[in-house]
């Protein structure tokens, strides 16, 4: 045993150690705890803010907020990772100031994240190699830049690393609990980090497994079961977000696998210096042990699965953000750097300084790393504090929840060509994973980018944005590009030329310049916002790609509306009514028969359908789509294809799919080039009563466009529309006149009487709250209307205190209102759900399961004297 003299002698000098750190990263970041305004990041931004909400709305009604309004539309709080506001929250409540509260959160999590690196390190190294390891760790790129919220859950990191090694190693039950539980908390606190945690640590098992003979694969079983129960132990929370809110608004697994902001050049360059690598390699050479082996090829992988579409990543590892990965590759080349500088074998003066020397050369080339990103003594920004003051001092920003600056306050377009044309990397677009309405804000982008501008302004119009942000820097290429368009490439001319059609559009529709300074350009529509809308448009979309519809029929003119329920039969016949036309369009059913007799009823009743099956969500048992008596049968070209127009057709029609450009960013930093599709995948029909299109595939003729029959009383009949060919986006990419045209002609119903274009209604008496609205009506006829806040299965609508429903439409709220006078409530009440009980008792479940082997230790374990 170590006599009590040394032991206190290493308890002092960790103390110093500690004393040491802390006052260095707090000296390295004490400009970003002494600026004053916000802090810098959209994620700190956001939560902030939020937590601010939350604990304002505590103090008032002392109960907790379910929605924020000013996130998105309405953002409810529930699917927010539920450890990052506590943690803001007791600070502000402590500093009365949200500001200054959250940069206190960020240099708090870098700390934490420093001393828990100390923690790791300690344990196997000695106090200069843990007190490097450690500044090092604190002060990576990834940790103290636009990850701050992501970094919460990155403290759990090192410590995961640490009970997986003990687990391998030792195969303790309780380290199996403790392991859970901290992978628990780091889903918690993001869960998109915690599941690359979580993966991260079992492809460590599995090489450290493979490498050492020593380790039993029973402990890597043990391993894998922590994994299972770290899910189990926050199903409550894990399992409503994937199966409720998933479904909703989360990406899908091929844009996640694009959805990466790295290439090799980059990551080198600005985030994990090369000696960095090289010292990690040396490391693992100078030592051989099959632990450094196996994080350093761990370190690698996740260094190439970071790059994402720059990388031929397989879909079938790619169900969370590449970018992620580079937090864990990060870890582990910090890790090794940190243990190649160790002194526990190392004697003789000269031996030590060089390994002295060696460690500042590396801490100071690691300190130069973390400066290209943001200068960590000038992490908050006075003219960004200022620009936000100035807004606030010149507007009354209190007509709703539209509010300027960050994606988070409502909605800042800062469209992909102003990337290319500023250098500006970070996209607001891609920022939707958190809020229902987030899928329209990457449409309103994409919009934006194929030139559908028609379409950007009438979505702008009904999410209520007063405000949209851009770079300033993007003034001077729109000077240069109308003086000398060809200093620009064809395809960044067109991209330019694009946003300057929307900024005309926007201008149009009375948006002014009310900002200008150096890094933004904001403009400002002075109008109210209108909560309660009337619905205008007479074509109704419904399916997961109305938006390219739409935006297709908006070049003609034709402006629709979108049903943003995947499922035709969550409208009936009396909301369907009030359209001209319908189109169906990456759409599906709960009830086959039921949807089939609501179309038909529909049609019946004088309304044009068009449908397209590509993108349906067909029957399970179903090996082709069927509906209305049609069979979709998928097709896929590599060539141009040639159509054959049938003998009543009209002359106006495409006879030819040609292979379309889409835009791609080469490197996931505004390098971007159109390249042709690899393939076109589209539908054709069997089972039409007309045809108008067809093609001719190895001597089996099917249908591109054509007709279904449907009959009506007394012998009338109705024409069902179906169109193949993927049209619709094909137009959207191509821009094709021939095509818009054609599209427009089949979806506009001309065989109607217009129906009333600006229904008289008026509304009186409007209470709108985050969690309830009131307001009263007079309609001389039946009218639909827009509610501009966010669709949620818990809101609930009730028409003089009965309730009625509410539809899905532009991912917003719309209630099909009856003439008359009326008064209107709406309440969000937030019930528990199945998937909420079942997973509520599930965690029950595990928390017994987890207690019986500690409890059975406990009674059955002999006593030490016995």
């Amino acid at each position: 045993m170590e006599k009590p003299p040394k032991r206190i002698e290493a308890i002092l000098a960790t103390i110093i150690a500690l004393v040491i750190l802390i006052v260095f990263v707090t000296f390295i970041f004490r400009n970003v705890l002494f600026t004053p305004g916000p802090s810098i990041g959209i994620d700190t931004l956001s939560f902030t803010h939020t937590a601010k909400f939350i604990a304002d709305y505590w103090q008032q009604y002392h109960k907790i907020a379910l929605i924020d309004p000013h996130w998105y539309n309405n953002f409810e709080i529930k699917y927010a990772p539920p450890l990052i506001h506590p943690f803001i929250i007791v600070i502000y409540w402590l500093t009365h100031n949200i500001d200054y509260a959250g940069t206190l959160v960020f240099c708090l999590i870098a700390l934490l994240s420093a001393l828990v690196m100390f923690f790791v390190l300690r344990k196997k190294f000695n106090l200069f190699t843990t007190l490097l390891g450690s500044i090092m760790w604190a002060l990576a790129p990834v940790v103290f830049t636009e990850a701050r919220t992501k970094a919460l859950a990155l403290v759990f990191l090192p410590l995961a690393f640490y009970c997986t090694n003990q687990l391998l190693e030792k195969g303790r039950y309780s380290r199996l609990l403790i392991l859970a539980f901290l992978l628990g908390l780091s889903l918690l606190a993001h869960p998109m980090v915690g599941l690359v945690i979580m993966a991260a640590m079992v492809l460590y098992g599995f090489l450290y497994v493979l490498f050492s003979s020593k380790i039993s694969g029973i402990h890597f079983l043990m391993l894998l079961a922590a994994q299972i129960f770290a899910l189990a132990l926050v199903s409550f929370y894990l399992l409503p977000f994937v199966l409720e809110y998933g479904k909703v608004s989360a990406m899908s697994g091929e844009t996640l696998r694009q959805t990466s902001f790295f290439s090799v050049y980059y990551l080198l360059k600005n985030i994990i210096p090369v000696i960095y690598i090289l010292v990690s390699f040396y490391a693992v050479i100078q030592n051989r042990q099959a632990q450094k082996t196996a994080l350093f090829i761990l370190s690698l992988l996740a260094f190439y699965l970071s790059l994402g579409v720059n990388a031929p990543i397989p879909i079938v590892i790619s169900f969370i953000r590449p970018s992620l990965w580079i937090y864990v590759a990060t870890f582990g080349f910090i890790y090794l750097t940190a243990s190649a500088i160790d002194f526990k074998k190392t004697a003789g003066f000269k031996i030590i300084s060089v390994k002295i020397a060696a460690a500042l050369v590396i801490l100071i080339l690691g300190l130069y790393q973390s400066d290209k990103i943001y200068h960590f003594t000038q992490l908050s920004s006075p003219q960004q504090a200022s620009f936000e003051q100035e807004l606030l001092n010149k507007f009354n920003l209190n007509d709703g929840r539209v509010m300027p600056v960050h994606a988070t306050f409502g909605i800042t377009l800062l469209w992909p060509e102003l990337a290319e044309a500023t250098g500006f990397s970070s996209n607001d677009g891609l920022y939707f994973a958190l809020a229902r309405t987030g899928p329209n804000i990457a449409w309103i982008f994409d919009d934006i980018e194929y030139d559908f501008g028609n379409q950007a302004i009438n979505a702008i119009k009904y999410q209520n944005v007063r405000y949209v942000l851009m770079r300033a820097e993007f003034q001077a290429d729109k000077e240069l590009y109308q003086k000398d368009p060809q200093a620009f490439s064809p395809l960044r001319q067109k991209r330019i030329g694009y946003a300057l059609d929307f900024l005309k559009k926007l201008e149009e529709d009375n948006f002014k310049i009310v900002y200008q300074g150096k890094d933004y350009i904001l403009y400002y529509k002075d109008e109210s916002s209108q909560f309660i809308i009337p619905i205008k448009e007479k074509t109704l979309i419904i399916g997961n790609y109305a938006n390219t519809a739409a935006a297709v029929l908006s070049d003609k003119n034709l402006m629709a509306i979108q049903g943003n329920s995947t499922f035709i039969d969550d409208y009936d016949l009396d909301f369907l009514k009030h359209f001209d036309s319908l189109v169906l369009y990456g759409f599906g059913y709960h009830n086959k028969k039921k949807a089939e007799a609501l179309i038909k009823e529909y049609a019946k009743g004088g309304g044009k359908v068009t449908i397209d099956f590509q993108g349906i969500e067909k029957g399970k048992l179903e090996d082709l789509p069927y509906f209305l008596g049609v069979t979709g049968i998928p097709k896929k070209i590599t060539n141009d294809l040639s159509l054959k127009k049938s003998n009543d057709s009209a002359g106006n029609i495409p006879t030819k799919i040609e292979i379309p450009m889409e835009i791609q960013d080469l490197t996931g930093f505004g390098t971007y080039a159109e390249k042709p599709f690899k393939e076109w995948g589209f539908m054709s029909y069997m089972g039409l009563d007309g045809s108008v299109l067809k093609m001719n595939e190895n001597n089996e003729e099917t249908d591109i466009v054509g007709y279904k029959e449907i009959e009506g009383p007394e012998g009338t009949s109705s024409k069902v529309w179906f169109i193949g060919g993927n049209l619709y986006y094909h137009a959207f990419l191509t821009h094709n006149d021939q095509e818009i045209e054609f599209i427009k002609e089949l979806v506009h119903n001309t065989d109607v009487s217009p129906k009333q274009n600006s229904p008289t209604i008026t509304f009186s008496n409007q209470t709108l709250e985050p969690e309830s609205k009131k307001f009263s009506y007079m309609a001389e006829e039946s009218t639909p209307v827009l509610i501009s806040f966010t669709y949620s299965p818990y809101w609930k609508a009730y028409l003089d205190g009965q309730e009625i429903k509410i539809y899905r439409v532009e991912n917003l709220m719309a209630l099909d209102l009856p003439k008359g006078a009326h008064q209107i409530e709406m309440n969000y009440k937030l019930g528990n759900s199945p998937i909420q009980k079942y997973s509520s008792w599930l965690n029950v479940f595990i928390i017994i399961v987890l207690s019986i082997p500690l409890i059975i230790r406990r009674i059955i374990k002999p006593r030490k004297d016995s």
